[in-house]
């Protein structure tokens, strides 16, 4: 009686589950190999097995197909790689989703922003006084606008080495100037 209430109207669910199983029953060993053989990794095969599954509930072999394995391998390919892009989307979009919440992690609050320019600004200014413009420069794009040493070079149009000796030279001034002998700045 229950069934009767499902199965209803033609192609109904519950004709369209038999249908399913019944190619299941004839060439499910066949589904299995071919996605096993085509799956990315192992453990997808039952989850692809079962999507299959589901694949013909919704979509069942038409009536009229002469070669049901070629229409099978076909539908399995599809949903392989449905299901490989599906994933594919899931991840990044939880990968944006991470990102993005990362990004939110690092803002600075509004009322910090003028407090940290204001700050910045005194730092240069303090470099500008004691130091070469070149180790200034460096100084900046180092620890200022965070540079590599590499990107500093390349900005300053000196080598490696340069940089490095600005660097080393201007944090030995500063060392000086605020009192700190040997420490760290």
């Amino acid at each position: 009686m229950a069934e009767a209430g499902i199965d209803n109207k033609s192609g109904g669910v519950l004709s369209n589950v038999r249908r399913a199983a019944a190619v299941f029953a004839e060439h499910g060993g066949y589904v299995r190999a071919v996605i096993a053989r085509n799956a990315r990794n192992r453990s997808q095969i039952d989850d692809l097995c079962q999507n299959f599954f589901l694949t013909l509930v919704a979509k069942p072999v038409p009536e009229g197909v002469r070669n049901v394995r070629t229409y099978l391998y076909r539908a399995i390919i599809r949903d392989i790689l449905d299901s490989a892009r599906s994933l594919e989307n899931y991840r990044n979009r939880n990968q944006r989703h991470h990102e993005q919440r990362e990004v939110c992690k690092h803002e600075v609050p509004p009322e910090q922003v003028m407090i940290i320019a204001e700050e910045r600004l005194k730092m240069l200014r303090i470099l500008e006084a004691h130091l070469t413009g070149a180790e200034a420069t460096a100084m900046e794009l180092r620890f200022m606008e965070d540079y590599t040493i590499t990107e500093a070079a390349r900005s300053m149009g000196v080598d490696n080495r340069t940089v490095s000796r600005y660097l080393s030279t201007a944090m030995a001034k500063l060392r000086r100037l605020f009192g700190l002998s040997g420490g760290k700045l």
